[in-house]
């Protein structure tokens, strides 16, 4: 394997955990759990997110919401809740797209033209 150059690709990395779909959608003979309780699902993203804070303050919480898996009944009571909790954290909402903007000009690539 031989490693090529640097390129203004920024990857915002995303993991199972924060993502509404493994937690509430079903398939069968999927290793994904699926259907998992509100409660449950809520206190994974509030400790993810309360971690972040701890751990890396300033840092960016990414998390995925699916339209068709979130907008559903009760599912919007614990985006609601978890919404309240990141705003009396007085945290910020931005697109992905911002975030990694932000990132390439804080961090130029060399020679990089701007």
């Amino acid at each position: 394997m031989e490693w090529g150059g640097q390129v203004e690709l920024v990857e915002v990395p995303v993991s199972w955990t924060p993502d509404d779909f493994p937690q509430m959608e079903f398939l069968l003979n999927a290793a994904l759990p699926g259907l998992s309780g509100y409660d449950k699902t809520l206190g994974m993203w509030r400790t993810d997110f309360d971690y972040m804070l701890d751990e890396e303050p300033g840092g960016d919480f990414c998390i995925t919401f699916h339209p068709q898996v979130i907008g559903r009944g009760g599912r919007m009571t614990i985006l609601q809740d978890l919404i309240a909790h990141m705003k009396a954290a007085d945290a910020t909402f931005r697109r992905v797209a911002d975030v990694a903007a932000d990132w390439k000009a804080a961090h130029p690539l060399p020679g990089a033209a701007r």
